[in-house]
């Protein structure tokens, strides 16, 4: 966009600033985290997109939007109250039914989403997966208030082996 100040004495000033006008965060295979987040320039990692996505102004505009694919992740993912919806086509952005992201994470890694808060709050079209490491979780979900879970797949690490009963 364009801006033009005058002053009070008639002077001119013209600057030419690039602004990001945000309705969510993108995620692709093709981004990177050093990208905007934009549709047009998207972020390598959910991680990534959800901490930025945390710094929105607008509630409305804390959603992340993840194309189709596999993706790992070694830290925590703390989604709050950030949005995520997964399976998107990463040309067209539209989510077909039964289309999912997959989310790989590491030892000790989880995705957390908190739907305590005063509005409503979703994950669609995940498959979350904890498959690195024995015995722990891959998703917390705090959900006291409306916390809407669709189209999402969760998969915990293998157990550690139990006792035998008794015979």
């Amino acid at each position: 966009s364009k801006v033009r100040v005058t002053d009070d004495d008639g002077g001119i000033a013209i600057a030419v600033a690039n602004i990001a006008v945000y309705d969510g965060v993108y995620v692709s295979l093709t981004g990177s985290d050093a990208n905007s987040g934009l549709i047009t320039a998207p972020k390598a990692t959910p991680a990534a997109a959800v901490t930025l996505a945390q710094t929105l102004t607008l509630a409305a505009n804390r959603r992340v939007f993840i194309a189709q694919g596999t993706y790992a992740s070694a830290a925590d993912i703390v989604a709050g109250t950030v949005n995520i919806s997964g399976g998107h086509d990463p040309v067209t952005w539209v989510r077909a039914a039964g289309q999912r992201s997959i989310v790989n994470f590491g030892p000790g890694a989880q995705l957390q989403k908190d739907g305590s808060t005063s509005f409503a709050t979703y994950l669609i079209g995940l498959d979350a997966r904890q498959a690195t490491a024995n015995d722990e979780p891959c998703v917390l979900l705090n959900g006291t208030n409306t916390l809407d879970v669709s189209d999402c797949r969760f998969q915990a690490a293998a157990g550690v082996t139990g006792a035998n009963g008794p015979t």
